[in-house]
């Protein structure tokens, strides 16, 4: 489980009782585990044994993560297809989709600065450096459709959510609730933030 976190040019915090603008209560766990390192391939990190990604609503209905986790885990299926899926690390083991992320989305910490970065997502700043990962290789956010339109504004819905030994080991997945019908661009849209998208060297 991820452990304390710094905020990069802001003051050090917790992920426990983080409330969100639209409502959602995020509450870090776990005890911090021991001496984990980058590693190489696309799980990034020592403390994660397989894919893992976790699925949460922020401002819809909580009714729908069961329905992203759902079509997430379906997706996952084509996306394991993918030629270099065995030689990254990700085939390890089957991967695994929980519900509910053990930090908010960096779009709502507090005193957050989003600059749009066309294809290559919002940037957020002041970055998130956490001195213990989570075992998520990615964050998957539902959003209400309006606001990911503010949000987002034809941005790439990407975004750093965690950041460990001065590299990206996290990275958020934003959806709105009406593209979870959509299978085929789901499952394109899982590829980037586990690291499977082109110029990625795998």
């Amino acid at each position: 489980m991820a452990g304390s976190l710094l905020v990069i040019g802001a003051a050090a915090g917790s992920t426990l009782g983080v409330t969100t603008p639209l409502g959602v209560t995020f509450q870090g766990s776990g005890a911090a585990q021991q001496q984990v390192r980058r590693v190489e391939g696309l799980l990034l990190t020592s403390n994660r044994d397989r894919l893992a990604i976790c699925v949460q609503a922020v401002g819809v209905d909580s009714s729908l993560q069961k329905k992203a986790k759902s079509e997430i885990e379906e997706a996952l299926t084509e996306v394991a297809r993918h030629p270099r899926w065995e030689a990254s690390g990700l085939g390890v083991a089957s991967p695994v989709v929980d519900i509910g992320c053990p930090s908010p989305p960096s779009v709502y910490r507090a005193g957050v600065r989003l600059d749009r970065a066309g294809g290559k997502g919002l940037l957020v700043s002041p970055l998130v450096l956490v001195d213990e990962p989570s075992e998520y290789r990615a964050f998957v956010f539902i959003l209400p459709p309006s606001e990911f339109d503010r949000l987002f504004a034809g941005a790439e819905p990407y975004v750093s959510e965690e950041l460990f030994a001065m590299g990206e080991v996290t990275t958020g997945l934003y959806l709105s609730s009406a593209e979870l019908n959509d299978q085929p661009s789901l499952t394109e849209k899982l590829k980037r933030p586990i690291g499977l998208w082109e110029p990625s060297r795998w």
